[in-house]
């Protein structure tokens, strides 16, 4: 399972991490990594994807991939997973409709569409132009629909399960909504979850029964795609 954290500007660290040992005692391998944009490694390598989304992040999440696969070996058989939330879930949205490496992907809280995230996120009108590198939606759209993994939903032959929540204010519903939407018209592989009442926190901070349910759709979804 390759796991992308949000963000951008967060990072994995050493702090106990209660999905992924859920995951290890269920007999996956847990894969993470800080790629470009991640905290803790000075300003500059927090900056090398501003306005470039989709760019070196990526680089480095398969690259670190296949630099593990490489050094501690890989069944044939072994399914590779893919999953992240926020950003990480707008790296596993792009990513499938570039790279088809994957048995099946979860993206959660994710983004599809960079353009109406603008207008509709809590913070979209300050962080998303910013994360653009200056890129605004009257003068730039076509380099902002360019990094919106929407435009290569037609592309995108991995199945993906969204789990989304409706209250959730920093990426809003409408993002899982435009990619089920998409996804299901093209005839792809996906399912959609959508938590009712739960926050943009429903994995971490979310309701006790949501959060089991969350883990449990997850797990489904993998042995389904086993």
């Amino acid at each position: 399972m390759l796991w992308i954290h949000g963000g951008p500007h967060l990072s994995y660290g050493h702090a106990f991490h209660y999905d992924f040992w859920y995951w290890v005692s269920l007999g996956y391998r847990v894969v993470f990594c800080n790629p470009r944009g991640s905290s803790g490694y000075g300003q500059s390598f927090a900056r090398e994807i501003i306005g470039q989304w989709g760019g070196k992040d990526v680089t480095d999440v398969l690259g670190f991939l296949e630099m593990v696969l490489e050094k501690e070996g890989r069944d044939e058989e072994e399914p590779l997973y893919l999953l992240g939330g926020s950003y990480g879930g707008y790296l596993v949205n792009w990513i499938v409709g570039h790279d088809h490496r994957f048995k099946a992907a979860v993206t959660e809280r994710s983004i599809c569409n960079l353009y109406s995230k603008v207008g509709n996120s809590d913070i979209g009108f300050q962080n998303n132009p910013h994360q653009l590198g200056g890129k605004d939606l009257w003068t730039d759209e076509e380099h902002i629909m360019e990094r919106s993994p929407i435009r290569y939903a037609p592309k995108v032959q991995t199945p993906v399960l969204i789990i989304h929540a409706e209250q959730d204010h920093r990426c809003p519903i409408e993002q899982a909504e435009q990619w089920f939407t998409a996804l299901w018209r093209l005839g792809k592989d996906v399912e959609f979850i959508r938590f009712p009442g739960a926050s943009h926190a429903l994995a971490t901070a979310g309701r006790p029964q949501q959060r089991i349910a969350r883990l449990n759709g997850i797990r489904e979804w993998l042995y389904a795609h086993a």
